[in-house]
């Protein structure tokens, strides 16, 4: 589904940019 595959990329984004932070 496109919104799984979203929410994965935000979810993916958002631990990269916790770990970069």
């Amino acid at each position: 589904d496109d919104e799984s595959l979203r929410k994965w990329k935000e979810k993916l984004l958002g631990c990269v940019d916790d770990n970069e932070n």
